[in-house]
């Protein structure tokens, strides 16, 4: 790979990494500067590492210091973080984007835990692989297809 090729790549992730941390800001209106940074950085490191394990955001957002201070900054900041006025903003946005022609696919899961027992919230849930009634936790994803703008 060139230079020019090398160059390319990088002004791309960066033009990425920017768009992102827009987005996040945007919907963190509410929020003050550090817990907006820490939103936009865990869409940005989720959107790349496609995780939500902490040490895989962390390594994707490729800091300086050390992965360790990575994580436990990270998992500082989630502890601390109420983020319903950010989902809120986000639900606003979606929301704008809708009209009678949006087709809304709801799909209702399960994340089944047989051998959980301390696992905050776990309920009964039906195990979508095996069909038992299983230790768990319900799960609903929603998506929005809309005419591009």
């Amino acid at each position: 790979m060139d230079k020019k090729e090398r160059q390319a790549i990088y002004n791309a992730a960066s033009n990425m990494r920017r768009s992102v941390l827009a987005f996040g800001k945007s919907i963190c209106r509410d929020m003050d500067k550090v817990k907006t940074r820490f939103v936009g950085e865990m869409l940005f490191g989720m959107m790349v590492s496609q995780d939500v394990k902490l040490t895989k955001v962390g390594a994707a957002l490729g800091e300086d210091c050390s992965l360790k201070s990575t994580v436990e900054r990270l998992y500082r900041n989630l502890d601390q973080v109420d983020l319903s006025p950010a989902t809120a903003a986000y639900m606003e946005k979606v929301v704008r984007k809708c009209d009678k022609n949006t087709l809304l696919f709801i799909d209702d899961g399960d994340i089944a835990k047989p051998y959980g027992s301390k696992f905050e919230g776990l309920s009964k849930v039906r195990d979508g692989s095996t069909g038992k009634i299983e230790k768990g936790f319900p799960t609903v994803g929603a998506i929005a297809l809309t005419a591009p703008s």
